[in-house]
């Protein structure tokens, strides 16, 4: 990061390039002060890009919390349908083609001991 930093500084000054003349503020006959303020500039460019970037990544973060969470939802379900399941599997083979949607519900609620 540091040479990051060093290399942008250095295309600066190869390039004459000052922050004071692009945002309109008076100078004062260069020197410190200017070096001083084109590397405050610098260094908050680089600010608000990793800024940026932490923002991205945050989103990103989210996204897959959301995700992650709808499958432990879902995950619940399975769970509380199986054990439904396995508690009525008397009532559902009772009926009339209840052995059937029986195992069509264990298959689709991913039931393992049927």
């Amino acid at each position: 990061m540091l040479k990051v930093l060093i290399a942008l500084y250095v295309a600066t000054k190869q390039l004459k390039f000052n922050f004071r003349s692009v945002l309109g503020i008076m100078t004062f006959g260069g020197g410190l002060l200017d070096e001083l303020f084109n590397i405050y500039m610098l260094n908050l460019m680089v600010t608000l890009a990793m800024f940026l970037v932490l923002v991205f990544r945050a989103r990103i973060e989210l996204k897959n919390y959301r995700i992650m969470w709808k499958e432990l939802e879902w995950r619940r379900t399975y769970e509380v349908v199986g054990r439904v399941l396995k508690a009525e599997k008397d009532m559902f083979t009772g009926v009339e083609g209840g052995e059937e949607l029986y195992n069509l519900l264990c298959e689709m609620f991913k039931v393992q001991e049927r």
